[in-house]
């Protein structure tokens, strides 16, 4: 099971808590576990409705993502997944256009017990058993703002979509 760990920077450098975790691949599911770390009372995490459910728009409020693209294609796939356990996957044709909802991933497993976020998920159908490149990121809603963390972030401002910041590589 190819497994590696990271370190997220955050873009700005007053972030109120830091973030690392495990990053790993077995068979076609794709396994993440996102460790932040400070007090868990200064995230802001908006409760939408009590079930967990696929949902947009994760990215306005606390929330983390993986990337993933092979590495010879303009196709990537994002994942959002909050705390309370909403989730969603989108299909990109390209660099932030041709986005739709990816139907082959129909559920995701997350856990939240402060300072880790769990999540489980399959792989879309259309690269489960090809190398792939990751992007994993997160943005932290506090009283003073949205916190934006990355692997790397281009100078100007946090982009979570170029492709020259999917840092992680797995070949299978």
């Amino acid at each position: 099971m190819p497994e590696t760990a990271f370190r997220l920077v955050p873009f700005q450098a007053d972030a109120p808590v830091s973030i690392d975790g495990k990053l790993n691949l077995s068979g076609t599911r794709l396994r993440c576990c996102f460790r932040l770390y400070g007090d868990s009372h200064a995230f802001i995490i908006a409760d939408h409705c009590g079930l967990q459910q696929r949902m947009d728009a994760l990215w306005q409020v606390t929330c983390c993502e993986i990337f993933a693209a092979v590495p010879s294609q303009e196709v990537y796939w994002e994942y959002n997944f909050s705390p309370l356990g909403h989730w969603n996957c989108y299909r990109h044709q390209n660099y932030r256009s041709g986005t739709h909802i990816e139907a082959s991933v129909t559920r995701a497993d997350i856990r939240w017990q402060h300072p880790k976020l769990t999540v489980d998920v399959a792989l879309p159908d259309a690269v489960a058993r090809q190398p792939l490149q990751f992007a994993v990121v997160a943005g932290i809603l506090t009283a003073e703002g949205l916190f934006h963390f990355a692997l790397k972030h281009p100078p100007a401002k946090p982009d979570f979509h170029r492709r020259e910041f999917f840092l992680l590589s797995f070949d299978r």
